[in-house]
């Protein structure tokens, strides 16, 4: 028991001995990535997944045959023409969705497909009803229904646009919001990390062919276009409702410190007008993980003397602790 216990002990330490620190750093680089995003296929025969082995910008998308036990990559082609199984529609033997517009459908079991609906109004929102055949989908504002056996199509809802008032009013409105939106965009220089606001980046992403979908208080989320239906069916963004707390100002605060406005501060009590908003001292206006040991220093006197008090509390736990574990010993 002894040897065996040596000699994974040895063993073990070989193997960190081996390794580096920029071997660990390097994440997924080094170890390879892993699949994920798995889906079952429609007729439950193979199990597609995303990978990227050979560390490319993108991820490809993968088929795993249960049969032969044996995994491909799939082409752009056939990538495209995939067809994941919807849990929400286990129990139908035809899976009824939208592909850019067109309602469509395929058999489980022998792969055919159908096109039911093509128009130059597109279908969303499909779903299966209680009543096997029946297709509820949604198409402009109303809502309609497809009977699988008939073919038929029933309308369920009209709705109808109210009058619009005061439209001059609110289009000015509308526009002069857009204006106001804040784009910022650092210089290129390396020397300056001050980042992006949000809708510099939302432009970015639209050129390259990613739909912003969501939003924190500092993260953008996007989805790729060719998956945009999946999650959301709007063809255009209201960054007034993807923006949550919109004001007339715009405040973005840069990663050295400094903070820009979409407009100027006008302190009006005093008959100033703010261009930009200065806190901290010149020798401290970048970003903290390029301070050197002098500039981390005098960050924290900067801080001690911004709220001395917050500093006193931390010191006083600090020393009752310290003593704390003294008289311990």
């Amino acid at each position: 028991m002894m040897l065996v216990l040596l000699s994974f002990f040895g063993l073990t330490s070989n193997i960190r001995a081996q390794l580096d620190l920029k071997q660990i750093m390097s994440g997924s680089n080094f170890v390879g990535n892993s699949p994920e995003s798995y889906y079952w296929s429609a007729d439950g025969q193979s199990i597609y997944f995303y990978w990227n082995p050979e560390n490319k910008i993108e991820s490809s998308l993968y088929e795993y045959f249960l049969k032969g036990q044996k995994y491909t990559k799939l082409s752009d082609s056939l990538a495209n023409s995939v067809v994941f199984f919807d849990p929400s529609q286990r129990d139908f033997q035809r899976q009824f969705m939208s592909d850019e517009g067109v309602l469509w459908s395929i058999d489980k079991m022998s792969g055919n497909r159908q096109v039911h609906l093509q128009t130059t109004n597109g279908v969303f929102h499909v779903q299966r009803s209680k009543q096997s055949e029946i297709v509820l989908f949604q198409q402009g504002d109303q809502a309609y229904s497809l009977n699988t056996k008939t073919g038929s199509i029933q309308q369920l809802t009209n709705f109808l646009a109210g009058e619009e008032k005061n439209t001059q009013k609110d289009s000015s409105f509308l526009e002069k919001q857009q204006v106001e939106l804040f784009e910022f965009i650092q210089e290129k220089n390396m020397k300056i990390n001050q980042g992006s606001s949000a809708k510099s980046i939302i432009d970015l992403g639209l050129k390259k062919n990613y739909f912003p979908i969501a939003s924190t208080d500092c993260n953008l989320f996007f989805v790729h276009n060719k998956f945009k239906q999946k999650i959301t069916n709007l063809d255009k963004f209201d960054i007034n409702k993807l923006l949550p707390n919109s004001n007339d100002n715009y405040v973005y605060c840069g990663y050295d410190g400094t903070v820009f406005t979409s407009k100027p501060l006008n302190l009006i009590w005093h008959n100033i007008t703010v261009e930009k908003i200065k806190i901290l001292p010149k020798i401290l206006n970048m970003h903290p993980p390029n301070y050197n040991i002098f500039q981390k220093i005098l960050l924290r006197f900067f801080k001690f003397f911004l709220n001395p008090i917050e500093y006193f509390s931390k010191l006083k736990y600090y020393l009752r602790k310290l003593f704390t574990n003294f008289f311990l010993l």
